[in-house]
């Protein structure tokens, strides 16, 4: 059985980036996957580097959320919004704390997958960058999990998807986003 987790890397309340993760909640219960796992961003409260730093004797809610649907997941969706051609503040500083070996079951025997949100013609470059800092992360450590090459960029977002992540009938988004999912849940 499959787990899936999906971090939304943007914090304000009914964002493209939660929409997009919505609809790929929809997408996975169409495949009978019901071990889906999605903190609420909107209570984003992961401090700044220059504020300090995690530690599991000291997670608030919401950091224990995110690190209880990340580890354990088997495949981890990543999302963040495009802001000035790359991945959102929130997602980065994330990556920055959680990153590390006390941290370990977040980022061991997991597959992890990219989509960039935008709201025009984007997505791509956050979808990247991630990819590009996560692999940094499970390199580094030498933690075993496949980082996946095949992205998605949820162009258009509020165009093709409602405010609960139903399609609004895009036959080549509703493709995409199908096939992204495939890849990825396939893995495992």
């Amino acid at each position: 059985m499959t787990k899936v987790a999906i971090i939304i890397g943007s914090s304000r309340k009914s964002s493209n980036t939660a929409r997009f993760a919505k609809a790929i909640k929809i997408n996975l219960e169409a495949r009978q996957i019901s071990h889906i796992y999605i903190p609420d961003s909107t209570q984003y409260d992961i401090p700044f580097l220059n504020k300090g730093s995690l530690s599991m004797e000291s997670l608030t809610s919401y950091q224990k959320e995110v690190y209880r649907a990340v580890s354990q997941a088997d495949v981890v969706f990543f999302l963040s919004p495009e802001y000035n051609w790359t991945m959102s503040a929130e997602i980065l500083n994330l990556f920055h704390h959680f990153g590390s070996k006390e941290f370990f079951q977040m980022w061991e025997g997991k597959t992890f997958a990219f989509a960039g949100v935008s709201s025009g013609r984007g997505g791509k470059m956050p979808a990247i960058d991630m990819s590009r800092v996560v692999g940094k992360i499970v390199g580094f450590f030498g933690f075993k999990s496949f980082i996946s090459p095949k992205v998605f960029e949820s162009q258009l977002t509020a165009k093709v998807l409602d405010a609960d992540g139903a399609s609004l009938g895009n036959e080549g988004y509703d493709k995409g986003l199908s096939d992204f999912i495939d890849y990825h849940i396939n893995k495992n």
